[in-house]
């Protein structure tokens, strides 16, 4: 899904240019979209719905189902300012969905907590398996970029509004 969305919204680069153009200064991300090993979050919705499966839910339904407050939230939030103020911000969500990727401890609390077989969190399981060194790779990348500081700005509370929504999304769940 990851994949979509960049290639969506980050291609072509002129495109992008030209919208943020005089706006923020505009940053060619697409000539570093290869550098961000994108390709590892490919199918990660099928794992995903997957884990859904085992809980009862099938696939079928899952796109006719309307997302919570805290899930619209945090993926609105970030494609509004990606579609519509600076590409910039979504580098702020991948810091924070990718730099922070599950433990094992997290995951024993959900099925504790959830009381849902340990199989629904497959797509946990594998983030905390293949994410550990992506935030390295992050700022790394982040760090070779010449950032103004309010494109410092943008990038931080893109990050903070992201584990806000994320921290309710996953609230929401343990909730139920």
């Amino acid at each position: 899904m990851l994949r979509i969305i960049v290639d969506v919204n980050f291609h072509p680069e002129r495109r992008l240019q030209a919208i943020h153009k005089g706006r923020n200064g505009a940053i060619p991300l697409t000539r570093h979209r290869a550098r961000l090993a994108l390709d590892e979050e490919l199918h990660h919705d099928e794992t995903l719905l997957g884990d859904l499966e085992v809980l009862g839910i099938d696939r079928g339904v899952v796109a006719e189902r309307m997302p919570s407050p805290a899930v619209a939230s945090l993926v609105g939030s970030q494609y509004y300012w990606l579609r519509h103020y600076h590409p910039l911000t979504f580098l702020g969500y991948v810091a924070v969905m990718e730099g922070y990727p599950p433990t094992p401890e997290l995951i024993e609390t959900l099925v504790e907590r959830t009381g849902y077989p340990r199989t629904a969190f497959q797509t946990f399981a594998e983030h905390a398996e293949l994410d550990p060194g992506h935030r390295d790779h992050l700022d790394r990348f982040v760090d070779s970029l010449t950032l103004t500081p309010a494109q410092e700005a943008v990038l931080a509370i893109s990050a903070m509004t992201t584990a806000e929504f994320a921290t309710r999304a996953l609230e929401e769940r343990l909730e139920r």
